[in-house]
């Protein structure tokens, strides 16, 4: 079996999808934190290409986000999946999981008008995250961000896929914590006569 590792981070617009990508860049893999990434092609697809006569990526782990909606468009994990293993990826996922009161802030801004449309948005996002999942048969992971704080379930979680928590991880905890910070702000600022209760 081949050593070479992809790790795709998703989940619904800001529900921490860049943060994870950045602590896995901090753990030896090619990616960038931004929104845009060196495979994007087609906005949601990937194209690696390899230069100077190589037949893979010349990167033997990588990592990079796909939200879902990723530019207004629904990845499809098929087409990455088989772009992966044109270069002989193995292919981990983390599905990320955040308070649904910040997840809706970036909702309500850039795509929808009210509440449960947002609501709905997200929904759709995780069904959409988990069919593909199910049908891909690809090996998977929650990650809960609320916890990304904890060195210990740092290490379990990135444990899952195979990668061991290295020391001066300590760096990304002022951005995790300015990423609670805003969850928790945001849930100050529902209206109290709103109620979500996640399907």
């Amino acid at each position: 079996m081949s050593d070479r590792q992809a790790i795709i981070v998703v989940g619904p617009e800001a529900s921490g999808n860049r943060y994870l990508v950045r602590v896995l860049m901090h753990h030896g893999f090619y990616g960038t934190g931004d929104y845009e990434t060196p495979f994007d092609h087609n906005i949601c697809d990937i194209k690696l290409e390899p230069k100077g006569g190589v037949k893979l990526y010349p990167y033997p782990r990588i990592v990079f986000h796909r939200s879902f909606p990723h530019g207004g468009k629904m990845p499809m994990l098929d087409k990455i999946k088989a772009e992966l293993k044109k270069h002989e990826y193995n292919i981990f996922i983390f599905v990320m999981h955040r308070n649904y009161a910040a997840v809706l802030q970036s909702q309500l801004k850039r795509h929808v008008k009210t509440v449960v449309e947002g609501v709905a948005n997200i929904e759709a996002a995780y069904r959409r995250i988990y069919l593909n999942l199910l049908h891909e048969k690809l090996p998977y992971q929650t990650v809960c961000h609320s916890d990304l704080g904890d060195p210990n379930y740092m290490s379990w979680m990135l444990g899952s896929a195979g990668v061991a928590l290295k020391p001066g991880y300590e760096p990304f905890k002022n951005e995790y914590a300015e990423g609670v910070r805003q969850t928790l702000g945001a849930a100050k600022k529902r209206k109290p006569d709103i109620i979500i209760v996640p399907s």
